[in-house]
């Protein structure tokens, strides 16, 4: 059984900051890094304990995990029992020391 997803405030402009630096590198890319982004959300919500645990960062149960075909973004999420509260969707040599502590 899968989890409900729950999208953080910033998710939707990391997918569209995202895409639009990589739609610039190829324009298929953007559109392909979308729907990776969307399928690895679906399934996470029904493997939420598979990422990589981030005691480092001050919230409570974060795990990441990387969008599926592009390795270099990470979403940033909480399991409960009941829903997969997605945080971010990073590139992971970002400061995210930096963007965690916003």
């Amino acid at each position: 059984m899968s989890l409900e997803l729950d999208y953080g405030e910033d998710v939707f402009c990391d997918l569209q900051e995202a895409g639009c630096f990589l739609r610039r590198q190829n324009p298929k890319l953007g559109g392909r890094f979308t729907k990776a982004a969307q399928e690895t959300f679906a399934y996470l919500s029904a493997h939420p304990h598979l990422g990589r645990p981030r005691p480092e960062f001050d919230v409570e149960g974060m795990r990441s995990w990387a969008v599926k075909g592009f390795r270099r973004y990470l979403i940033f999420y909480v399991p409960t029992d009941t829903r997969l509260r997605v945080l971010r969707v990073l590139e992971g040599s970002r400061d995210l020391s930096a963007e965690f502590s916003q």
